[in-house]
């Protein structure tokens, strides 16, 4: 299993009192859904963020299928700046769009352990 399946953090757990982490693939999978929930027993987390991408319904299906909460919409709107970018001299950008869903898996049920 790959160490970097999830990535904890610090600020959002310090923030909410509760082991936070957020899974780093945008896409799950059976598998890397499975990895990443090993990864949070064995790190103990309370609570895990997915940001997902919006056009991959298999990764929706998943979430809500391991009791991932739907919880908000990320749009991340650029705009080139191409006026700017040719008055300066510097080469042209594009426009960028990104849409995310962001699902947040609730805190995770007690096995017992009271370490």
């Amino acid at each position: 299993m790959p160490d970097s399946i999830c990535d904890y953090l610090p600020w959002d757990s310090s923030f909410f009192g509760l082991r936070v982490a957020r899974l780093a693939p945008t896409c799950l999978s059976v598998n890397n859904l499975s990895d990443a929930l090993e990864w949070c027993r064995l790190n103990r987390i309370d609570c895990l963020y997915f940001l997902g991408v919006s056009d991959h319904s298999e990764a929706a299906r998943l979430a809500e299928g391991a009791n991932f909460q739907f919880v908000d919409v990320r749009v991340t709107l650029t705009r080139s700046a191409q006026r700017l970018y040719q008055k300066c001299g510097f080469a042209t950008d594009s426009v960028m769009l990104w849409y995310h869903k962001w699902f947040r898996k609730p805190k995770l049920a007690s096995t017992g352990d009271t370490r």
